[in-house]
């Protein structure tokens, strides 16, 4: 027994020394240490002053900082983990939750599977009334509103999702609310999430990973070639030819297909089974009447595979990929803010797809719609107005008057005259709204 306490002793006392040498001498220690994964924010080394030495506010922040750069830090935290997921099946990732059978799962997909965050069924019915006014006057102006309904973690799986969260089902979700209402309202939208379920017993390969929380890559290809389908047919074009070689399957799990499990930061990987992989992705733009349309996606992250499948921007001739309707992606581009969603900016697209999953839909499109609706709506109402001058003479004859003296033309002096009218309209309307 003593000379076991002695060994441990001597362990961590070696550990403790080895540790800061690690950081301290770089050129001597030159292995590779695996980094952590997932949003880690480290502290910075404070800068030195008097008045946060004496508030306290340095030697905390310090005392951070050393922590988070010391040696072998990783290595520490992953055996941590490691122990804490072993020993308690607890997982230290911010609303990762550890089903059974060591599935993984994200709160925010069981609490939508279980209802928990359903918005209401007015709630719904307004946000459909403006996505079913807005879907007319898309296709007034050519372009194809889309709406995806990607699958979700938590209804594909819900036989492994611990019994302590099932407690406490509403029997209603935002999923199921929206599929009632688009039926009802005819508005044109693809259920990956029923269809994925329905599947699931009859794939070939599978469609979902146990340890990702997004579709597996196999799966997204399966849903994209779906949707450029789908494109080709309602539009009436032939876009570029989309193919494969093959599906792979591995054992080394790629791209998303373990992105929960690395964000738990282990030290050894969960037994998985192998995945498919799609390989020899081709886009082929060979043949005459090739169409490339010009694609507005407003997605959350299940959108980032379809983006990232290698030369998928070759069905495209522009692609904007609105993040959550704020950060804007277009390949070969910077990140940057998305242009504002103008009527000009909305005519540019041939198709306008909304991509979400279950554990987004409480948030459905981000104010997209909100912001697309007075647009196309304030559009509409001007062209009524434009239309009452052009069918009135006497009207007509003032305008004319009034264009020659501005030197503009007749049909710029119209639609000024026009906005005029509408703005007074609206105006009209706000005064009565705030008046009751």
């Amino acid at each position: 027994m003593k000379t076991f306490k002695k060994f441990l002793f001597g362990l961590i006392l070696s550990i403790m020394i080895f540790s800061p040498l690690v950081k301290g001498f770089p050129d001597v220690f030159t292995f590779s240490i695996t980094p952590l994964k997932g949003y880690i924010k480290l502290q910075n080394q404070p800068d030195f002053t008097w008045k946060i030495w004496f508030d306290a506010t340095y030697q905390s922040k310090f005392n951070k900082y050393l922590e988070d750069h010391i040696g072998l830090r990783n290595v520490f935290v992953r055996f941590y983990n490691q122990i804490d997921f072993s020993l308690f099946r607890k997982g230290h990732a911010a609303g990762v939750v550890i089903g059974k059978e060591d599935y993984l799962y994200e709160t925010n997909y069981i609490r939508a599977y279980t209802g928990q965050d359903f918005i209401g069924k007015d709630v719904v019915k307004e946000k459909c009334r403006k996505i079913k006014a807005v879907q007319e006057e898309l296709e007034k102006l050519d372009t194809e509103l889309l709406i995806v309904f990607a699958p979700g973690k938590a209804s594909f799986f819900p036989e492994y999702i611990p019994d302590r969260y099932l407690n406490d089902s509403t029997g209603v979700t935002n999923n199921e609310a929206y599929l009632e209402c688009f039926q009802e309202s005819g508005i044109k939208h693809i259920d990956f999430n029923s269809l994925f379920i329905n599947m699931r017993d009859t794939s070939r390969y599978a469609l979902y990973p146990k340890c990702g929380i997004h579709w597996s890559i196999y799966g997204a290809w399966f849903a994209f070639d779906s949707i450029i389908h789908y494109i080709e047919k309602v539009k009436d074009i032939d876009m570029v030819d989309m193919s494969i070689q093959g599906i792979e399957i591995s054992e080394d799990l790629k791209v998303t297909d373990y992105d929960i499990g690395d964000a738990l930061n282990l030290m050894c990987q969960i037994p998985t089974s192998p995945m498919p992989y799609p390989y020899g992705l081709k886009f082929t733009e060979e043949g005459k009447g090739k169409v490339k349309p010009n694609l507005m996606v407003i997605a959350d992250s299940y959108y980032w595979t379809l983006y990232n499948l290698h030369n998928s921007r070759l069905l495209w001739d522009e692609q904007d990929f609105r993040y959550y309707n704020q950060e804007s992606f277009t390949p070969g581009q910077p990140k940057e803010s998305p242009a504002e969603l103008t009527l000009d900016e909305l005519k540019k697209f041939d198709v306008i797809m909304i991509l979400y999953t279950e554990a987004n839909m409480f948030k459905f499109a981000n104010d997209f719609f909100e912001d697309a609706y007075p647009t196309l709506l304030y559009a509409k109402r001007l062209e009524d107005f434009r239309q009452s001058i052009l069918t009135s003479p006497e009207w007509l004859k003032q305008l004319k008057e009034k264009a020659d003296k501005r030197g503009i033309s007749l049909d710029k002096m119209i639609t000024l005259d026009a906005q005029w009218m509408l703005d007074k309209e609206l105006e009209r309307e706000n005064n009565k709204t705030n008046n009751e």
